[in-house]
């Protein structure tokens, strides 16, 4: 097989992958929030605070309990399939679920004979030392069912993933609120958390079983051992790992810097301004979680024009989808908020707005690098690019909040994200002499901002007063002024159509609708040429 034939595989299997996996999360979104809502609904103020707090250390407990094993299964099981090695591949899944539940178990015994000190200690809050001992059943479920989901994405069956997702959020609401309306209360609803998990994973595992069992097992002359087959694991996942501690920390940092400085007010605005992130980050993940496999299959030392010509179109798609949601975040903040949360947030569309331009930074690779490094085995580098990020936060956000409050600590977090961002930029050239097309994320970023320009005189014409409709109208002018713009100024040509033709002839349910708006782009490009 060629290398232009192996990146055309790899590159519909990553289109499938993100499909598949914005599909799931997408769902599942849609489904947890409802959920929320109505568990804050039915339990009132009070006893849905005491449900929050119940979780929080046992969610925090889940970011410091993986040790790196769910990237590098999907790191190492993508590798071995693309190599054939499906009996190795297998081996390695048990270990690795083997490990998480074992593992598991320990810090979940452990949170639960400390549960009553945890309450407190910690929390200030003695009597509800039995809600926070249920979050032991989360955390464990929690733990083994994350595994479970980077096996199916190594094994680049993610259709299975996003499934799991989604049994997990209606199991939740079904006992949740079942339990809640029979007179359970908070213990109803943290019995719903943390049923829902232990029962995906089992699905998930008896699923994983059938898929497992139609490989051929080939390659099992190496018969590693239990630790034999953990130690590169380790190895591997462990600089990985103190890199995701350090930035998951970073978000409660930020809570205790905005507490001494700004107002409540002020800190509820930015709140808001934050739940808006997770638009992005519904198309942001799947992109991110499908490039990690991708990267790991193709060895830059064995194929390095497919993986420097992957690395180059990864970024160019990703900014292709990216940067035009976020300066649509940015350019709607104000109708999106008022919206959902009423015209009281009166700051909420500015933080949005200027938060927004974080995602900029995908133009320059934010979303690619650290899953390129990871797809090689380089954790190390993602740990120094990881450091950077975590130290300049560290320093630049109590200054720059002290000077201009939420304004502050988000410029803040927007030059610890670019620092960390260009860092990594540096040493892929460096290390691996490979870089992205920066006229290709300049000419996709003025392609945006030109379709604003336009929404932006609009929007001082339209006197619509119903604000879902005119979000409605001028978010769909927007995005066809930006398919018009895009190939007119270069941002997408002939070899990208084609590319992401092949890309998504795999997709029958979206196929129809996106070869109609490839072929649209075709013939803008054919009128160019002209």
């Amino acid at each position: 097989m060629s290398d232009r034939q192996s990146l055309n595989d790899i590159a519909k299997a990553s289109a499938r992958s993100s499909f598949y996996l914005f599909l799931g999360q997408s769902i599942s979104t849609v489904l947890l929030a409802v959920t929320t809502i109505l568990i804050g609904r039915l339990l009132g103020p009070e006893n849905y605070g005491i449900y929050t707090v119940a979780l929080t250390v046992p969610s925090l407990l889940l970011e410091v309990s993986d040790l790196g094993i769910s990237s590098a299964l999907v790191r190492f099981i993508a590798k071995l399939c693309s190599e054939g090695k499906h009996g190795e591949a297998t081996r390695l899944s048990k270990i690795g679920i083997l490990f998480k539940t074992l593992t598991s178990i320990g810090v979940s015994l452990v949170f639960l004979l400390l549960s009553g000190e945890i309450a407190t200690v910690i929390l200030k809050r003695p009597e509800i030392s039995l809600f926070v001992g249920v979050g032991a059943l989360y955390l464990l479920g929690q733990a083994i069912l994350g595994t479970i989901n980077a096996i199916y994405i190594g094994l680049d069956r993610t259709e299975i993933s996003g499934f799991l997702v989604n049994v997990q959020a209606v199991s939740k609401a079904f006992v949740s609120i079942i339990l809640i309306i029979l007179g359970y209360g908070v213990m109803g609803a943290l019995l719903g958390i943390g049923f829902s998990p232990l029962f995906t994973a089992v699905v998930g595992i008896l699923l994983l079983l059938r898929v497992l069992k139609r490989f051929r097992q080939t390659n099992t002359s190496n018969h590693s051992s239990f630790l034999e087959g953990l130690r590169p694991m380790l190895a591997y996942g462990t600089p990985l790992y103190a890199s995701n501690l350090l930035v998951s920390l970073l978000p409660q940092y930020y809570g205790l810097i905005l507490a001494y400085f700004v107002s409540n007010e002020a800190i509820g605005n930015y709140a808001t301004a934050m739940n808006f992130s997770v638009l992005v980050s519904v198309i942001t993940t799947p992109l991110a979680t499908a490039l990690f496999p991708a990267f790991s299959k193709i060895s830059i030392q064995k194929n390095r024009e497919s993986v420097e010509r992957m690395f180059r179109l990864a970024v160019k798609y990703t900014s292709l989808i990216v940067i035009p949601t976020s300066i649509a975040l940015a350019l709607f903040s104000k109708e999106l908020v008022t919206i959902l949360y009423g015209s009281s947030f009166n700051d909420a569309p500015n933080y949005l707005s200027l938060y927004a331009l974080h995602f900029l930074t995908a133009g320059l690779g934010m979303l690619v690098l650290g899953n390129f490094f990871n797809g090689q085995g380089d954790t190390k580098t993602v740990f120094k690019v990881g450091l950077v990020r975590f130290f300049s936060s560290l320093i630049l956000s109590p200054v720059f909040t002290s000077f201009d409050g939420v304004r502050g600590l988000i410029v803040s977090i927007l030059i610890s994200q670019l620092a960390s961002t260009i860092l990594a930029l540096l040493l892929s050239k460096r290390i691996y002499k490979v870089e992205i097309d920066f006229s290709s994320s300049l000419r996709i970023c003025v392609s945006s901002f030109l379709s604003a320009m336009v929404i932006m005189v609009l929007l001082n014409i339209f006197t619509i007063s119903i604000l879902p409709i005119k979000l409605l109208i001028l978010g769909s002018i927007y995005i066809a002024t930006f398919l018009v713009v895009a190939p007119l100024i270069g941002a997408i040509n002939r070899e990208d159509i084609q590319y992401l033709r092949n890309s998504i002839e795999g997709l029958s349910i979206i196929r129809p609708f996106a070869m109609i708006l490839l072929g649209f782009e075709m013939a803008l490009l054919s009128l160019v040429k002209r």
